[in-house]
């Protein structure tokens, strides 16, 4: 009963990726039928596995043999090599048969990441069966986006051949890529398969983490190159973590549950204790970075081989924390400016405006270039520079962001790629409403 309730737990999993990767798929959104198809072919592929080893692998006699050197070369080939060709098989048959469907880089990170779901999600249900209901933890938190991740990976090198230009080495990244995909799943394999070490499985779990910053990077790079890119069109961090968190927080009470039809007290509270404060911050800081997302359009980031998180007298999760949303809902818009505080504003000023665009600086701070009108008819106004606020308070409400009211002298200044914006004069803070709302 326990292992049949914990299968349909694990259908969960690809449903809360999925409902991420829609979060994300802002410009041509991909319809959900096919994104289910492809789910459906990941798991269809696991069927391959036993033709494969039983002809293919098991034939040779290749197996672990407890040394470093063995078991790794094992993992690599043994274990990454074909299950990475397996997950992106349903991939290159939507290339084949039904290219239309690829619209933008994106819709390929889609696929190939719906069928690694599907893959790990037929692969979870016997893993359920195999080694116990305690390992659904482990399995939705790390297995599952780990299969994911690579599978990004192996189709990045496509995605680069096809959107960026005059990139050199072209048919290297799109070798280069798919064997990193294969050599990081064997990797990791190898850290938790190995009796080698005691240290191994420590090591797995910040492999883990270094594979989200890249794929943090690919997301963003290829969000980037979107043919439908609208400035106006941005990332709602907040809301797509606490999707995501939600979704975490509903499938971990339906483990615990579980605990309910255990065959006794100590595995009911065995149960209970693979849902700890360790597992809650790895989601947590999985979710928070890949959701920090930088839309620059045709900007490409270089992937970081790093930590997702750092500390300097805290602990912090990288990425750009700030929530564009708030402002942005303004790009484009007639606006009013409130500065404060009062003795930066004696007289009460109040300004209507214009946010025109975004700029980026060198090292990619956004600032907005923002007409303030002079005049009632908008044919007379200066240009001045909104930077959002980024700590502390950072809005009144959420349509009342703040930011930074810098003075603008030559407009010029904008176009000098090394210009720096700290350099501007600092006039006062604003807040920033609709120019069809009453200032309270």
């Amino acid at each position: 009963m326990l292992l049949y309730y914990g299968a349909t737990i694990a259908a969960l999993i690809p449903i809360i990726w999925i409902l991420f990767l829609r979060k994300l798929d802002l410009f041509k959104q991909l319809k959900l039928p096919p994104i289910i198809i492809v789910c459906i072919l990941g798991a269809l592929t696991t069927f391959l596995a036993h033709p494969v080893y039983k002809y293919l692998i098991d034939p040779t006699g290749f197996t672990t043999d407890g040394t470093i050197e063995g078991d790794l070369l094992y993992s690599i080939i043994g274990i990454g090599l074909p299950e990475e060709l397996m997950k992106i098989l349903p991939v290159f048959l939507v290339l084949l048969f039904f290219p239309k469907l690829i619209k933008e880089p994106f819709d390929l990170i889609i696929f190939a990441s719906v069928s690694a779901l599907g893959f790990s999600f037929r692969e979870n249900i016997l893993y359920v069966f195999k080694y116990g209901y305690e390992i659904i933890p482990a399995r939705s938190i790390v297995s599952s986006p780990f299969h994911m991740f690579t599978s990004c990976i192996f189709i990045y090198g496509l995605i680069i051949w096809r959107y960026k230009k005059n990139v050199k080495n072209k048919w290297f990244n799109l070798f280069w890529f798919p064997a990193f995909a294969i050599i990081s799943h064997g990797i990791f394999d190898f850290f938790i398969i190995t009796t080698s070490s005691i240290f191994f499985p420590i090591l797995s779990l910040f492999y883990f983490m270094i594979m989200v910053s890249i794929v943090a990077g690919i997301f963003n790079n290829t969000l980037n190159q979107s043919s439908g890119f609208s400035p106006k069109v941005v990332v709602n961090s907040d809301d797509t973590i606490k999707l995501v968190l939600g979704s975490y927080a509903i499938l971990f009470v339906l483990y615990i549950v579980g605990g309910f039809f255990a065959g006794s007290e100590a595995m009911a509270i065995n149960i209970i204790r693979k849902v700890n404060y360790f597992n809650a911050t790895m989601v947590l800081i999985m979710v928070t970075r890949l959701s920090r997302i930088k839309l620059v359009e045709g900007h490409w980031f270089m992937l970081q081989f790093e930590l997702p998180f750092s500390y300097n007298g805290g602990w912090k999760i990288k990425g750009d924390g700030f929530n564009e949303t708030y402002i942005n809902q303004y790009l484009e818009e007639d606006i009013k400016l409130y500065p404060f505080p009062k003795r930066l504003n004696p007289e009460g000023k109040k300004y209507h405006a214009f946010i025109e665009k975004k700029i980026y600086s060198n090292d990619m701070q956004l600032f907005y270039l923002t007409k303030v009108y002079k005049t009632d008819d908008k044919t007379d106004f200066e240009y001045y520079i909104l930077m959002p606020k980024k700590s502390g308070t950072t809005e009144f409400d959420t349509d009342k962001p703040i930011a930074a009211f810098l003075k603008l002298d030559n407009l010029e200044f904008i176009n000098n790629p090394n210009a720096d914006y700290s350099e501007l004069p600092f006039l006062s803070w604003v807040e920033i409403i609709s120019f069809q709302n009453n200032h309270p």
